[in-house]
This record gives structure tokens, C-alpha cells and sequence, in this order.
């Protein structure tokens, strides 16, 4: 039987913004862009929370759908809440399909799994899902409750379906030691960056000198950590570790790049770092960052450090090494999966806690290899010649990302052809 040829693709996921904001929103429009670019024809529905709405994003169809008044109306945890997305996205979808059907429909995580299933099964459509992250058993490991609920979800949608995406390898591990059985049906499919939309230009030395000058002062070394400020980034490790760095290398400035979870974990991190006196000083707190100011950073930074005690793929190593700047990541995950260490960056070990079994970072470690770098202007240099070439050979987004979603398409459309229907 001749493989299915794919050239028109449906996209469910929650988020999806022109402006990227977010690592699943990220993903999903460079892969809307990169699949058209590929000649495909891309429709792309995602929540909106506002009016339903459609947008043409430079050639990719965009439909932000709202919620129902009637899902809307419902008493609901947040995890009913999108289930309950899931009918009105269906209903939304069924109609453009009854119109024009895609060839595949590729949902992202469990929050557009259902409407995915129900679609498959009304229009005899083949699906392929992609994980980004499990809640059970990571967010433990920082000492956060996983939400039962959303576990739940996980549970169904992982051990019904018979094939789906992983973004690393390590989370691939993971869920299979959480659901054994589960690795013989998944791809695992790196999610990269797409250079042409992430640095379509790179500052000139006169720029990134001013705007070294405006971020940290005249002949200060900049240290940049970019995510959310919550636990599981380990920005109380950095913190810690930068309290160790500046009595050895006090010519240096922290930039922070990234919104709290909420207002008291933020105001935990500050009282946090008061305990540490000249670490405020030291620390500039940016809040959110649109992703092309974040490039910027990144250009502008001598090193990144990305302390998390757990990242599904870590993407923002491979955007740090794209523009320049070196990286120090955490091991056991989808960070230390990017970074080639003594090469491109430096991997620092995570282990649990011999009291508590919460999973922590080295902290001196941690604040030695900022200190390796800091202090040896060429290592960094070959570092970040090492990274930017890294990511151009082994991180592109064609090799990467879109050659092998393509692939994974045609064998999820042949063997629905073959079987009727591989899910159920």
C-alpha cells in the first residue's frame, strides 16, 4: 500500500500567540510556519479567551476558539474547564471539517485530547498527540502536590492511545517508568527553534555593548536566567549560588528574565535573597520578556544559567547557545539532553534528598561552574563558538523537529489506513 501523502494538517492546542509566549505555543507555531513552508496547508485552532476569532498568522489559519456560555457557566475545577473546552472545540472543528477535512489531526498534550478522539472517531481521521510534560510524578519531586485530576487525564489519555510524540528522551523514560508499557508506543521528537523567526539577526558589537551597559554597568560579566519564577526552575538554587559567586567575582550582575507564578512565591524569592546581604544589588528582576527582547539577553549575556530541578526538554538551553551565550543547565532531564558538557556548556547534577527525597540542585556545583566560566574568557569563548554550531547542525528545526513530524504523520496515516483505527 502506498504511504498516505499528508497536505492538509489540523493543529488543537491550548495556546497559540503571534507575539510566542510560552513553550507549547513556541512549538506550535513554528511548526505551523514550518509545515507551510513545506508546501502544507495548516489550520490551527486554539483557545481563546475572549471572542472566537480567526486570524491569518502570515499564511497559517488561525482559529481562537472561545468558550461556551455553557462551559463557561459550569462550577469547575480548571482541569473540567478544559475538558469542557474540548466539546466546544469539537463542535467548532467538526464544522470546518465538514467543509475541507485535514489528512491528520495533531493535538498537543491531553488538553485538546479529547476533542481529538471524538473527531477521529466522527470523520474517520487518523491523530497523533504530542506531550510537553507529566504532572505525575515530576511536580513531586519539587514538593508540589500534583493535581489529581489532571494526573488522571494523563492516565487515560497515555495508556488508551496507541501512539504519541515525546519531546525528549528523558521524558520519554519518565513516563515509561510511571506507565510501563508505554515506550514501545512513542516517537520521541525534539522540539527545537527556528533560527529565521528566533534570530533572524544578530546585534552588532556597538549594540550589544550598549546594551550590556544599559542591563549591568560598565565592565560587569551578565549572568541571564529566563522561565517562570517558581520552584521547579530553581531560581532559590541560583540565588543561593549567586550569593556564593560574588564573594569570589563581585563585578557581576544577575538579569532575570520571566514572571512569577504568583505574588507570594515572588515575595518569598525576595525575602529569600535578602537573607544575602549585596545579593539584591545584584539581581535585576526584568519580569515577563517578549521572546525577540529575549534574544536580545541572550546576546547581550555572558552566560545562562538554567537551574531547573526537572525540564521535560529545555528548550531555552538550545536558544542560549544559538545566540552566543554559554550554558549551565541541570542534569537528568531535557536540559542536559541539549547541552554537550565541557563543550557547549557545562551540566551540573541534581540528586534527592537523603531526608526528604525532594529532588535538589548542587549548589556549589552550581555556583563553581559560573565560576569556571567567569573567570576563563576563553573557555567561554570556545563554548560559545561550540554551541553556535551545535545548534546549527544538530538543533535546526528542519533536522530536528519538522522532517521527522512529517514522517511520524505518513506512518500514523498508513497505519490508520491499515487498521482502520490504531487508538482503539
Amino acid at each position: 500500500m502506498n504511504n498516505k501523502t499528508i497536505n492538509n494538517i489540523m493543529l488543537l492546542t491550548l495556546g497559540y500567540s503571534p507575539e510566542i509566549s510560552g513553550g507549547v505555543a513556541t512549538h506550535v507555531q513554528e511548526l505551523a510556519h514550518a509545515l507551510k513552508n513545506e508546501g502544507k496547508k495548516v489550520t490551527v485552532l486554539a483557545h481563546s479567551p475572549g471572542e472566537t476569532k480567526v486570524v491569518n498568522d502570515d499564511g497559517v489559519w488561525v482559529h481562537y476558539v472561545s468558550a461556551s456560555s455553557q462551559t463557561l457557566s459550569k462550577n469547575s475545577t480548571w482541569s473540567q474547564g478544559i475538558l469542557g473546552f474540548n466539546d466546544d472545540l469539537y463542535a467548532y472543528a467538526a464544522n470546518l471539517i465538514l467543509k475541507d477535512q485535514p489528512d491528520i489531526i495533531h493535538y498537543h498534550h491531553w488538553y485538546t485530547y479529547k476533542a481529538a478522539c471524538k473527531l477521529k472517531e466522527t470523520f474517520s481521521i487518523p491523530t497523533i498527540g504530542t506531550i510537553h510534560y507529566l504532572t505525575y510524578p515530576i511536580e513531586s519531586w519539587w514538593g508540589q502536590e500534583p493535581d489529581k485530576e489532571i494526573g488522571d487525564n494523563e492516565r487515560e489519555w497515555l495508556t488508551s492511545t496507541e501512539t504519541f510524540i515525546s519531546v525528549s528522551q528523558s521524558m520519554a523514560k519518565v513516563i515509561e517508568d510511571y506507565y510501563p508499557g508505554t515506550r514501545e508506543k512513542t516517537t520521541v521528537i525534539r522540539t527545537s527553534i527556528s533560527m529565521d523567526k528566533f534570530l533572524p539577526k544578530r546585534l552588532s558589537e556597538e549594540k550589544k555593548t550598549a546594551l550590556r551597559q544599559k542591563l549591568a554597568g560598565k565592565d560587569k560579566k551578565i549572568i541571564l536566567f529566563a522561565g517562570r519564577i517558581n520552584r521547579q526552575k530553581g531560581i532559590v538554587p541560583l540565588l543561593d549560588s549567586a550569593a556564593l559567586v560574588i564573594k569570589k567575582f563581585p563585578n557581576v550582575q544577575y538579569i532575570i528574565a520571566g514572571q512569577s507564578d504568583s505574588r507570594d512565591y515572588y515575595k518569598m524569592v525576595t525575602t529569600h535573597m535578602e537573607g544575602y546581604p549585596g545579593l539584591k544589588e545584584r539581581c535585576t528582576f526584568l519580569g515577563h520578556v517578549k521572546r525577540e527582547q529575549l534574544t536580545l539577553l541572550y546576546q547581550a549575556a555572558d552566560i545562562s544559567v538554567f537551574p531547573s530541578i526537572y525540564e521535560p526538554l529545555g528548550l531555552v538551553a538550545v536558544e542560549a547557545m544559538a545566540a552566543g551565550s554559554p550554558p549551565i543547565v541541570t542534569g537528568g532531564g531535557g536540559l542536559e539532553e541539549s547541552v554537550q558538557h565541557e563543550k557547549t556548556g557545562l551540566v551540573v547534577p541534581v540528586n534527592p534528598d537523603e531526608v526528604t527525597g525532594l529532588f535538589k540542585v548542587d549548589i556549589n556545583k552550581l555556583a563553581d561552574a559560573q565560576l569556571t566560566l567567569l573567570f576563563d574568557d576563553k573557555k567561554r569563548e570556545e563554548f560559545s563558538e561550540a554551541g553556535r554550531k551545535y545548534v546549527a547542525e544538530e538543533h535546526n528545526f528542519a533536522k530536528s523537529t519538522l522532517y521527522p513530524t512529517l514522517q511520524i504523520y505518513e506512518k500514523t496515516a498508513e497505519n490508520f489506513l491499515v487498521k482502520g483505527d490504531p487508538n482503539e
